[in-house]
């Protein structure tokens, strides 16, 4: 079984190396899995209050696809449950996240 994860920030060129790399070592993509049916993303950018829930959607869904990946193998993946804490830090240091909210997350993420 391999499994390899390409994490990085957005529009850093993950999608296409995480592509590349697959075809390359015959790998199944799994990429970043960010629809949800409350447009949380799209929510966010107009207004960052939406940041907690919209961590929370994306600690459990990429929770869900590293799961899969280790049952199923052979996967490259285009992000991770482990560069998730990454983020909601910084969202948490920019002033997006409370301090309940980033605790709450924490205790989520452990």
């Amino acid at each position: 079984m391999i499994n390899i994860i390409v994490e990085g920030m957005t529009a850093s060129g993950k999608s296409t190396l995480t592509n590349l790399l697959a075809e390359r070592l015959k790998l199944d993509v799994m990429p970043e899995e960010f629809r949800d049916n409350y447009d949380l993303l799209g929510r966010f950018h107009h207004n960052r209050k939406w940041a907690f829930p919209m961590q929370l959607n994306f600690l459990v869904t990429r929770f869900a696809q590293y799961l899969c990946a280790l049952e199923e193998g052979n996967y490259i993946m285009d992000r991770s449950l482990f560069g998730d804490k990454v983020y909601a830090k910084l969202y948490y240091e920019l002033g997006y996240l409370s301090d309940g909210q980033f605790g709450q997350y924490k205790r989520e993420a452990a």
